[in-house]
């Protein structure tokens, strides 16, 4: 059986080499606003190994 189908062009560039908590920014604030912000240089490591394209094709 064939499906037709149309275009899907309101889609977000896939995820890939990008860190996770660096480019989330309601996280980040909500961290600082409630004095969880010690821990952001952890965090950002954290958010860039989470965001490489290998760890990402882990979670597909």
């Amino acid at each position: 059986m064939v499906w037709t189908t149309h275009t899907v062009f309101n889609q977000p560039k896939p995820l890939g080499n990008s860190n996770l908590f660096l480019s989330d920014t309601p996280l980040r604030e909500a961290l600082q606003r409630e004095q969880g912000g010690w821990d952001a240089e952890v965090l950002a490591s954290l958010g860039q190994q989470l965001g490489t394209q290998e760890s990402l094709e882990l979670g597909r």
